[in-house]
């Protein structure tokens, strides 16, 4: 599965201001374009997981 947008910019774009919170506010569009419930779980698990994985704490 090629990634999405957010997938591929999480990392470049809140990682480097080391964030205490970051609020994930994407994919309101995808029922728009019919993206499968599990595929839009997967893309937000991908960009948390970007995130934790630069400030686990």
């Amino acid at each position: 599965m090629p990634a999405h947008w957010g997938q591929e910019n999480a990392a470049a774009l809140p990682v480097p201001e080391n964030p205490d919170l970051v609020v994930i506010g994407f994919g309101m569009n995808n029922g728009t374009f019919k993206v499968e419930p599990a595929l839009f779980v997967d893309q937000i698990k991908d960009i948390m997981q970007a995130v934790k994985t630069s400030n686990p704490s």
